[in-house]
């Protein structure tokens, strides 16, 4: 597998299969006729709706639970702040109609009800039964409709849940609770929907973020860094202890060198040493992020199928595409006791990746028997495309763009050639 050529291309490219698409449509049609005709059009329509809310569910990769995580853990907050803003816009339709009573001649209610010992114990339960799971209500269903088996059990347990949940209703009804409160009754129609408005609004966001930045969470995108210094520090201090000096020194933030001389001149040039190499990858990682801006697409596509040799990949398939994607790699890795089978996309040089192209590919990795994908990009990933590449309880894609490719280039010596450069130290154990 030295080169693209000889890998063998004969299996379709993933957006010729429609069969999923044609399956969904002709289901959702004949759910329609069939509750249109036994039951009448209004709750035929009801189901269309529900069809077409859950493709958009699981195109958009939207449910309740995943954005909150996301907020919480990565600090991201572009899922909140969509489940803000589909809150505001349900208000100013839906707290006008609820307080005119009707819509035509069909009458509205809103479903008010009291906060008590029922909900707190049940809010408690969902949080943790929503985090074990990895999807609240629209994020298993959604997840279950895009081919996820795993969520099956979620979904079972949850319609369990749900029906033990309805056969001691009665029970939870009876206990303490506040009376029942409607802010429209309260405050008035034009007052309720700004309350609403304002609640949600983006200083209450901000106010979110602030207090997450002031917790424990803030440590877990440095927590790497963390646990290097608390193993460097803790050797230096067993050395202490033992009578001899220390063998690691801090040269800069989190940037840490060997250093086992007393010299302080001597542990500068050891210092130094290290810096050197840094800078020298860094300059490396740079040239060749400028040469691959500058290959053909057929040479891009075997610095690919090299990198992917030198990691270890095996079984490698090459799957022709289309478009602004020049060919689909399928191979097999291992680690440890476990393989998984992993589908490796290459695009143009010059095209910049989309969420879109995100999502078109998680949805073909069955084609090519892969649990996990990988999408080279030389041209650029865009936000959207970055923000959609790790999604709970989907199939991960790994998204590389031209930097990245360029230090896995690096880390397998591919269009490299390496020498090695003789450093001496002091033996502390001979003069101690």
């Amino acid at each position: 597998m030295s080169n693209a050529a000889a890998l063998p291309g004969f299996l379709p490219d993933a957006k010729a299969d429609r069969g999923p698409l044609l399956v969904a449509a002709a289901t959702l049609l004949v759910g329609f006729l069939l509750i249109a005709g036994l039951v009448d059009l209004r709750q035929g329509s009801l189901f269309l709706i529900g069809g077409a809310l859950g493709a958009t569910l699981y195109h958009g990769s939207f449910g309740f639970t995943g954005g909150w995580r996301r907020m919480v853990v990565e600090k991201r907050g572009r899922a909140m702040r969509a489940q803000m803003l589909m809150i505001g816009v349900a208000a100013l339709a839906m707290i006008p109609l609820t307080a005119a009573g009707s819509l035509g001649s069909q009458p509205l209610v809103g479903a008010f009800a009291p906060v008590g010992v029922s909900v707190l114990f049940g809010a408690a339960l969902f949080g943790f039964g929503m985090q074990l799971g990895g999807g609240c209500g629209s994020g298993t269903l959604f997840t279950v409709g895009g081919g996820s088996a795993r969520m099956l059990v979620t979904l079972a347990f949850f319609i369990v849940g749900a029906l033990i949940g309805t056969a001691h209703l009665p029970f939870w009804l009876a206990q303490p609770s506040l009376p029942a409160i409607s802010i429209t009754a309260e405050l008035g129609l034009a007052a309720a929907v700004a309350a609403t408005l304002a609640a949600r609004g983006s200083q209450y966001l901000r106010d979110i973020g602030r207090t997450l930045r002031d917790t424990a969470y803030s440590d877990v995108t440095s927590l790497g860094a963390t646990a290097v210094r608390r193993a460097l520090e803790s050797a230096n201090e067993r050395r202490t202890r033992s009578g001899r000096p220390p063998i690691f020194t801090e040269v800069a933030a989190d940037q840490w060198a060997l250093a086992t001389a007393t010299d302080d001149d001597l542990a500068a040039s050891y210092a130094a040493l290290d810096s050197w190499q840094v800078k020298h990858e860094e300059l490396l990682t740079r040239r060749l992020r400028a040469l691959l801006e500058t290959r053909t697409n057929d040479q891009l596509v075997g610095i690919v199928a090299l990198v992917l040799e030198r990691f270890g990949f095996v079984d490698t398939e090459r799957h022709e595409a289309q478009g602004q994607e020049l060919a689909t790699f399928a191979a097999t890795y291992s680690s440890g006791l476990t393989e998984e089978r992993v589908a490796v996309r290459v695009l143009r040089s010059d095209a910049r990746l989309t969420r879109t192209d995100v999502l078109n590919f998680r949805g073909s990795l069955h084609l090519y028997g892969a649990s996990r994908g990988v999408i080279v990009a030389v041209g650029g990933v865009e936000q959207g495309a970055r923000e959609q590449g790790t999604v709970a309880n989907l199939a991960p894609i790994d998204l590389l763009d031209g930097d990245a490719l360029a230090r896995r280039m690096l880390r397998a010596g591919v269009g490299l050639v390496r020498f090695t450069v003789e450093a001496t130290c002091l033996d502390d154990a001979f003069f101690g």
